[in-house]
């Protein structure tokens, strides 16, 4: 589906865009970036943003995992990806319940649906508290526990036909990382998505959850394979609203609040 867009030429863009890597395009007067929200998508259990119209090197968010038993009524599932038609090289946080029964602690994973990373490893730079839900899980892909900020990334380098994904919390050092090697070039990424997923309504059961506020998503911020870097705001960029149909016409069940920030953070607001 083609979506309009605006675009605009901001001279003193080199001000607002995010230090690339070394060797990375710089942002000047002559590059121009697009701007303008399209029409929103809608589903039963997805709330946050996605992007598109460009070709997509990294996607970079951050959120606080907040205490979900006792104050959800269903597990969620923070991530971020890349994609196109055929490919989606994501990474996510998931609920060690494996269901969408409430937990305080989630298992880190990263893929290209439905094909597994090539390898991942598991840095754990503090000891589990023994307070948290992470005390005494020994998977092998790590945990992290409600009241950790984690930063999830995805970047996919073109000369090298390789993904890599990551979850860390840069505070205590806990990080997971993996690689994806593509065996046929996956094309240009044109597309991103970031926020969460509810499992209860991934499950297609009744999301039966009382008015609620998750911290903001913040810093999130997204590249291209020109090098160019800027927050979501900066790019065509849309609202992934959860309904109790997955349609406009369904009762709204979670919604994204609008970007604040430089255009890079927002809240997940529940009913």
């Amino acid at each position: 589906m083609i979506k309009r867009i605006a675009v605009l030429t901001i001279p003193v863009l080199a001000a607002l865009a995010v230090a690339g890597p070394a060797g990375a395009a710089t942002a000047t007067a002559s590059l121009s970036l697009p701007l303008g929200t399209t029409a929103p998508t809608y589903s039963t259990y997805e709330v946050g943003y996605g992007a598109t119209h460009a070709d997509f090197s990294s996607v970079t968010m951050t959120t606080q995992l907040r205490s979900d038993v006792g104050a959800y009524s269903s597990s969620y599932q923070p991530y971020a990806e890349l994609y196109n038609a055929a490919n989606n090289p994501e990474v996510e946080l998931i609920p060690t319940s494996n269901s969408a029964t409430p937990v305080n602690s989630w298992n880190p994973n990263a893929d290209n649906a439905p094909a597994n990373v090539t390898a991942f490893k598991w840095h754990q730079g503090k000891p589990y508290p023994a307070t948290s839900a992470c005390y005494g899980n020994t998977d092998t892909r790590g945990c992290f526990y409600a009241g950790e900020t984690v930063t999830l990334t995805v970047s996919y380098d073109k000369r090298t036909d390789q993904a890599t994904m990551s979850v860390a919390d840069k505070a205590n050092g806990d990080e997971y990382s993996a690689y994806l090697d593509f065996t046929t070039a996956p094309g240009a990424l044109t597309s991103v998505d970031v926020g969460d997923v509810w499992l209860q309504g991934f499950y297609s059961t009744p999301f039966s959850q009382a008015p609620a506020t998750l911290a903001p998503v913040s810093s999130v911020v997204l590249a291209n394979t020109a090098g160019l870097r800027a927050p979501m705001a900066f790019w065509s960029h849309f609202k992934e609203i959860m309904t109790s149909n997955g349609k406009s016409t369904g009762a709204l069940e979670g919604t994204p609040g609008d970007l604040s920030w430089l255009g890079s953070n927002f809240t997940v607001n529940l009913k």
